[in-house]
């Protein structure tokens, strides 16, 4: 199978929105499939800078953290924005990418995670196919993350696999040990709807629902492959969300900008230790216990309402 991808014309990167045509691929990619590609959306000299900074960082990280991603050679690892020179405002301020958010999630959806992660050179475990957060009782996306290559990946290089459409399940029959899919499901997507490791120019941008299936892969490479994610809810999305700034400068920028496009920035700042508290994998996207409970309840309101109805009309 194929990815959408999507590139943007002269005149949607002037006016800083998409057309109706790439809209509607956009849309109808993610309802489809739960991913699709913007492709060269970032200056790749750009992702050239970012990169030479974070392999560094990111060696670095891992000389100092017991914590890796399902214990394989992969480490959390949040872009620099502590350095303003590499806060580039075509990866931190991309209205392509904000508009796209904003026609998928809806108006004033939230920019409230900036992380990433670094597949180490020269590994050979793979994580187990997982999703990050499932959500039985809604088939709507409600969260999607912007994963930001800085080298150009494929394979070789221990790009991400993502399962296509299973964005669809989201009960629980399909996992075990809450977020890893069970073998006979992926025994029969594999068969109808394979698995696929995009190759990635550096500057593209791949979007996808959070509830994706998806599994970090090895990098037999000699390099350090290094990938940003961005991460955007929607508003009715009851998190409790936020990504680390360094300081009062970066957050007004970043608020001001995105809600020039219509999506409501949620930073915090961090001023002490901002270097180390960045990585740190304390976040979590799903939405808050009290939430759950509220939806749950209001869900089950509905059922009774709709139970009476039906016997009112028999």
């Amino acid at each position: 199978m194929s990815v959408v991808r999507v590139s943007a014309s002269k005149e949607e990167v002037e006016s800083g929105g998409w057309g109706v045509d790439n809209l509607r691929r956009i849309v109808e990619g993610m309802h489809n499939d739960g991913l699709l590609v913007l492709e060269g959306l970032i200056d790749p000299e750009h992702m050239d800078r970012m990169n030479e900074f974070m392999v560094e960082d990111g060696l670095r990280i891992r000389s100092e953290t017991k914590y890796l991603n399902f214990g394989t050679e992969n480490v959390q690892q949040s872009p620099p924005l502590h350095k303003h020179e590499l806060v580039y405002s075509d990866v931190f301020e991309n209205s392509l990418l904000f508009d796209a958010v904003k026609h998928i999630l809806g108006p004033e959806a939230k920019w409230d995670f900036i992380s990433g992660n670094t597949a180490l050179p020269r590994s050979t475990k793979k994580q187990p196919v997982h999703s990050d957060e499932r959500c039985a009782y809604m088939q709507s996306t409600f969260y999607l993350i912007a994963n930001i290559p800085l080298i150009d990946v494929g394979p070789e290089t221990g790009v991400t696999q993502l399962w296509p459409a299973t964005h669809r399940f989201r009960s629980d029959e399909y996992y075990h040990r809450h977020s890893e899919a069970l073998p006979e499901f992926l025994d029969q997507q594999e068969k109808t709807n394979p698995p696929i490791q995009p190759v990635l120019k550096r500057g593209s941008i791949v979007l996808r629902d959070l509830t994706l299936w998806h599994c970090g892969m090895p990098n037999p490479s000699d390099q350090v492959r290094c990938m940003i994610a961005l991460g955007f809810s929607a508003k009715w999305w009851k998190n409790e969300c936020y990504f680390k700034v360094p300081d009062a400068e970066t957050e007004s920028r970043l608020i001001n900008s995105a809600k020039q496009h219509g999506i409501v920035a949620k930073p915090m700042i961090i001023s002490q230790n901002y270097h180390v508290e960045k990585d740190k994998h304390d976040f979590n996207l799903g939405e808050t216990d009290g939430a759950l409970k509220a939806r749950a309840s209001r869900q089950k309101e509905q059922e009774q309402m709709d139970r009476i109805s039906i016997d009112q009309t028999a």
